[in-house]
This record gives C-alpha cells, structure tokens and sequence, in this order.
C-alpha cells in the first residue's frame, strides 16, 4: 500500500473513533483530545507524539 493511502486510511479510523498506533514509538494508541468526530489533535498516550488536523 502506498504511504500515502495508509495514512489516509489511518485518519479514517481516527475520526471513526478505532485504535490506531503511533507510528512515532509503535507502543502507544493515538488518542483524540476531545470528542474523536470534531477534534483536530490526536496525541499518543505513551510517547506524547501529536497529529494536527488543521
């Protein structure tokens, strides 16, 4: 798959409220700050690796 396909599967499952790993340290979950549907920032529960929508 390419790179880009799978990051864009990747925020689908994000905004669907599924777990998804942190592709920064492979250990955490990337978690919603807010509701999963509106927030524009995930953060890693383990590392504090961050996803901005904006």
């Amino acid at each position: 798959m390419h790179p880009v396909e799978e990051m864009i599967l990747q925020l689908k499952k994000l905004r669907n409220g599924e777990e998804v790993v942190c592709k920064h340290c492979g250990k955490g979950v990337m978690k919603p700050i807010g509701d999963y549907k509106t927030t524009h920032c995930y953060v890693c529960d383990n590392c504090g690796s961050k996803i901005n929508l904006d």
